[in-house]
């Protein structure tokens, strides 16, 4: 038996090891889109392995240092040996990783429930809660939003086993963010995607714009006609600023003067958005995105799912009724979910 990969056009493929056996089977593979300026690198000089991969992800020509991505499935071998190795991915990749003071996500799948993220799930066993003393050991802490199902077999059984840890170091500097499990993006996996974002570590910068605003219920139209009007208010300064400075034909500025030209822009932004953006308005039962609704509409889908499954059982065929409420329980809890994200 040998592996196969999917070749994609315009993208990249790297497998877990430098050379892999006929005998061996990865059970991890990283894609990466070609002429996107991404430089990612395997770290084979830390560690090789089938299970997992240790890369190092930045920009070409950035001057920031590059993030460590490892990407996991955590699983038992194969085959049963008697290698000192023998155990949980998750255990082998306690020796290699690398210095907590590098911004490190880990993703992948690690098979392992927890009631902290699943609140479905049993207790822990002790594999899980040692993997758990180590992440936390190391400052790493779980990502995804809790109780999102990741994944959904053919009987209608969800669970959520595909996480997303980060270190301090990586939150810290805002080098991950938007975790999100998206089900709209189609595979042959019985696994949905997570996506995130990598981005380089930097500051943190207040976004003045957004200031208490409720910017999902701003009219744009009336904010635009806001902004005109700042403009028009502030015509003497804005006509000698494009002129002297925001024109094609000025290759170059000053510190002082491109200071001075964000200000301006800035400002009309503030005060039209000030005159034209709803408040937003926080009470003690705001929440993020994920929202009660959700979570019943998910413990519904199960539900009626469940009532499926035992009338197959009872009668030894599906009911067709109860098949279309699955179908369109399902579609309205998406629906839901992308409406609410």
């Amino acid at each position: 038996m040998t592996f196969t990969t999917v070749s994609l056009v315009g993208w990249q493929v790297t497998l877990p090891k430098l050379n892999i056996d006929r005998n061996e089977h990865p059970r991890t593979v990283v894609y990466h889109r070609l002429g996107t300026g991404i430089n990612l690198m395997l770290r084979t000089d830390i560690a090789q392995d089938l299970d997992f991969m240790i890369m190092s992800i930045g920009r070409e020509v950035a001057t920031w240092a590059p993030i460590t991505l490892i990407n996991i499935y955590n699983q038992k071998p194969l085959a049963d040996n008697t290698s000192p190795t023998q155990g949980w991915t998750a255990d082998r990749l306690q020796i290699w990783l690398p210095h907590h003071s590098t911004p490190t996500i880990l993703a992948g799948n690690w098979n392992m429930r927890d009631p902290s993220w699943d609140d479905r799930a049993p207790p822990p066993n002790s594999h899980t809660r040692t993997t758990l003393e180590w992440l936390h050991g190391l400052s790493f802490n779980h990502m995804n939003e809790p109780n999102v199902p990741t994944r959904e077999d053919s009987n209608g059984h969800t669970s959520t086993i595909d996480l997303v840890f980060a270190n301090e170091t990586a939150t810290n500097a805002g080098s991950i963010s938007d975790v999100f499990v998206d089900t709209r993006i189609g595979n042959l996996s019985d696994h949905h995607t997570i996506t995130f974002t990598v981005s380089p570590p930097h500051d943190k910068i207040p976004n003045r714009l957004d200031n208490g605003l409720n910017w999902k219920h701003a009219n744009e139209e009336e904010f635009c006609k806001a902004l005109r009007n700042e403009i028009e208010q502030n015509q003497e300064e804005h006509t000698h600023t494009v002129r002297e400075l925001l024109n094609p034909s000025r290759k170059t500025a000053s510190e002082s003067e491109l200071d001075r030209a964000v200000n301006m822009i800035q400002n009309y932004l503030e005060q039209a958005a000030a005159k034209t953006v709803p408040p937003r308005r926080l009470v003690h039962m705001s929440k993020p995105w994920w929202t009660e609704d959700l979570t019943k509409a998910y413990k519904d889908l199960r539900n009626l799912r469940e009532v499926l499954r035992n009338w197959t059982r009872e009668f030894h065929h599906p009911s067709l009724f109860l098949a279309e409420q699955v179908t369109q329980k399902h579609k309205i809890t998406i629906a839901l979910v992308q409406k609410t994200k």
